[in-house]
């Protein structure tokens, strides 16, 4: 794969005759030369990685307040330490407050504050009086080992209260409306309704019994760091055996009819959608470049949930997702409309669609190819110098000749750059110091001793009939002469050359100039 030519005209000696005390100048000759640039390596095809999801929301760890048979009294709060198995996605905490209402005015966990969940609090008012309500964090949930802080009302009322860690796919919530036991009764398993979300469900319940309640059918005790017995009453959590959607048992088995206060819920991870992508351009529509020009490709990524991101690659078919990365458009971020510039530096010449692969982390990853594609053809780019010969002819110190025909009769030697390119190209010149006289002379900006000036105009686009106005003196390095000309066409220009004030040598003096096309 070649890059794009740059193709150089140099202006070749003249010899001169040598005259006493009259300077010998230059003819000049214009060849070219091309030259290329090497290949570049392209990214290897490279396999996208699919990031499945993880579980659903599922129970992780269980921790209480206090061991033993008594609880929190006249205290402001009372704190303790969970440690989470996993990375925890939502952190449930149910508060038992020995009396007919709850005491708990704010709970937090790791500092972070949690919401009280609404219509969860369930209260026996009469003879052993209790109170269940629950607190839950879903989002921000700072993971490794925290400290849990239940602030309360400072008064001898007794609280109890149990910490349930909760793993999932996403951040999680609570889902649908809690159930609630109230008042004397007996324990039976309560359905929760989570419609068609799958959830894991929870219950915690007070008991005026002397036992610690029974898991019901389908649940499951959290152990002993989740109940407490106080001798005359109990506090018991469990979870479902299993996760589902719709209407599950979760709860308690207690046949005798006694005080109660109970919540049931369930917890469900977020619904996650995965990321949407759209790849619009290239359609195959105006999408035809040259080798070593960008090309913006045009996409639209969003994710309601997530931060998503998506890498592009080009790919010979629409299939397959088996094409090869594109430098500089990998972890592109979201937006509408977003472009990414693709730099075709060696690229093969050839039609290719461009794919999108975008993952939030969660979620399988989403494909999109482009609808059309975008082709990339080889630069031509061709120049000659006509007629490539300028005779300058004997010259005496510190003078001045230009190839116009009124230091040249009877026509002058005007020089024409003839090219034909299929991309946009600046035609450059520059000059060299002049030597083989035996001296050098040393090109420059006005003339001196052993220094000369060499100018150049552009006689298409200026008026070089009133030298030195609109000459430019050459230097060693590319100056403009032409930029931005495509197709094909012509360049006129004119030189100007002025011999040094002094110079150490009399034989003869060649010069080179090179004229350059090149892609801006």
């Amino acid at each position: 794969m070649i890059f794009p030519t740059n193709i150089y005209c140099i202006l070749k000696k003249m010899k001169l005759k040598k005259i006493r005390k009259i300077f010998l100048i230059i003819l000049l000759v214009f060849s070219w030369l091309f030259s290329s640039r090497p290949v570049l390596w392209q990214n290897p095809r490279i396999p996208p990685e699919i990031k499945k999801a993880k579980a659903s929301a599922a129970y992780d760890a269980v921790s209480e307040s206090h061991t033993g048979t008594t609880g929190s009294a006249s205290q402001d709060s009372f704190s303790w330490t969970h440690t989470p198995v996993q990375t925890p996605r939502g952190v449930l905490v149910f508060v038992n407050t020995i009396g007919s209402s709850d005491l708990s005015t704010s709970v937090t966990y790791g500092g972070v504050s949690m919401n009280r969940v609404s219509g969860s609090t369930a209260t026996d008012s009469a003879g052993e009086p209790g109170t269940v309500t629950a607190w839950f964090l879903g989002s921000g949930i700072p993971t490794g080992a925290q400290t849990v802080t239940v602030n309360r009302t400072n008064n001898a009322t007794v609280m109890y209260a149990v910490c349930i860690t909760i793993t999932g796919e996403s951040d999680t919530t609570i889902v649908g409306t809690p159930v609630l036991l109230q008042g004397d009764g007996t324990y039976t398993v309560q359905a929760v309704d989570s419609g068609s979300q799958t959830v894991q469900r929870f219950a915690a319940g007070y008991s005026g019994g002397g036992s610690v309640l029974v898991a019901g059918t389908g649940s499951t005790s959290t152990g002993a760091s989740g109940q407490i017995d106080y001798g005359n009453y109990t506090f018991t959590t469990v979870f479902e055996k299993g996760r589902g959607s719709g209407s599950r048992d979760v709860g308690f088995s207690y046949a005798t009819t006694e005080d109660r206060a109970a919540v049931h819920l369930a917890v469900a991870a977020t619904v996650n959608n995965p990321p949407s992508l759209t790849v619009s351009q290239p359609d195959g529509t105006e999408d035809t470049i040259y080798v070593g020009q960008s090309y913006n490709i045009t996409y639209t990524l969003s994710d309601a949930e997530d931060i998503a991101t998506v890498d592009f690659y080009y790919d010979a078919n629409d299939s397959g997702l088996d094409g090869t990365a594109i430098t500089g458009c990998q972890d592109q971020g979201e937006g509408e409309g977003v472009t990414c510039s693709w730099n075709t530096t060696g690229m093969t010449p050839g039609s290719y669609y461009v794919y999108g692969i975008a993952t939030d982390g969660i979620n399988d990853s989403v494909n999109d190819y482009s609808s059309g594609v975008i082709t990339i053809q080889a630069v031509s780019i061709s120049i000659t110098v006509f007629d490539g010969n300028v005779a300058y002819g004997m010259m005496a110190k510190n003078s001045s000749k230009t190839t116009l025909s009124s230091d040249m009769p009877p026509s002058g030697d005007m020089q024409t750059i003839n090219y034909d390119t299929n991309v946009s190209v600046n035609i450059n010149i520059k000059g060299y110091d002049a030597s083989g006289g035996g001296c050098t002379w040393t090109l420059a900006s006005s003339n001196g001793n052993d220094q000369y000036v060499h100018q150049f105009c552009n006689e298409t686009d200026g008026n070089c009939s009133s030298p030195p106005t609109s000459y430019t003196a050459l230097t060693t390095g590319y100056q403009t002469l032409k930029s931005g000309v495509s197709g094909v066409g012509s360049v006129d220009f004119h030189l100007r050359l002025t011999t040094p004030t002094e110079s150490s040598c009399y034989g003869q003096q060649s010069v080179n100039v090179t004229v350059q096309a090149v892609q801006p």
